[in-house]
């Protein structure tokens, strides 16, 4: 409910004059009202927001920042990290994103619920794609790679699907088809992924097949 609560507030401020269009400032203000300055993520949400903020955006955003900040749930707080996270890569900061995905990493792993499953779920998927931009790609294998154990032992379906698309991604950019092919001999896609998972998976698996 807190997460969604995010998510309304975000939406409420789009919707007034003049913010359509400016992620930065909205979620700025959002960060401002609902994370403490001691907050461990403050800051470095806060940096990778920072270059994205005119001068405009954030002086209409002062007033918000006159609230109280109140505490947010797990499953809020990285709800609004992904935004942060999202706008970060659109916005073609590639290093930041890098930089910001290893931090969100560290903070799930500060947790042990199974509420953030579909958040980390969509982390895993950014955080890939942030270091896929940078050029970096081969640097997230291992972190997938423990993901993806983690979320067999914890039979966390939508993780385990993500994680094992995401690996095989990886290894095909680097046309490691071998590694790819081994790795589908040791893992077991789960049958309730969700569609989208599953034509993934069959398109890596169909791609894998035909280069070996």
């Amino acid at each position: 409910q807190a997460a969604l609560g995010i998510a309304g507030k975000v939406r409420a401020l789009e919707a007034k004059e003049g913010c359509k269009g400016k992620g930065a400032a909205v979620l700025s203000a959002v960060m401002a009202t609902n994370l403490p300055p001691a907050h461990p993520l403050r800051e470095a949400l806060t940096s990778a927001l920072a270059p994205l903020v005119t001068p405009l955006d954030a002086a209409s955003s002062d007033e918000d920042k006159k609230e109280k900040p109140r505490p947010l749930s797990p499953e809020a707080e990285v709800l609004l990290s992904l935004l942060v996270l999202i706008l970060v890569i659109d916005a073609k900061k590639k290093e930041e994103g890098c930089a910001l995905a290893d931090t969100l990493y560290e903070r799930l792993s500060a947790w042990n619920r199974r509420t953030l499953d579909p958040f980390a779920e969509r982390l895993y998927f950014y955080a890939s794609w942030a270091y896929e931009c940078a050029g970096k790609l081969q640097d997230m294998r291992s972190k997938l790679l423990a993901a993806h154990r983690t979320a067999c032992l914890h039979h966390n379906t939508a993780c385990q699907a993500t994680t094992l698309n995401l690996l095989l991604r990886n290894y095909l950019h680097y046309r490691l088809f071998d590694q790819a092919d081994k790795l589908l001999t040791k893992a077991t896609f789960p049958e309730q992924a969700s569609i989208t998972q599953t034509a993934r998976f069959l398109y890596y698996n169909g791609r894998i097949s035909c280069s070996l």
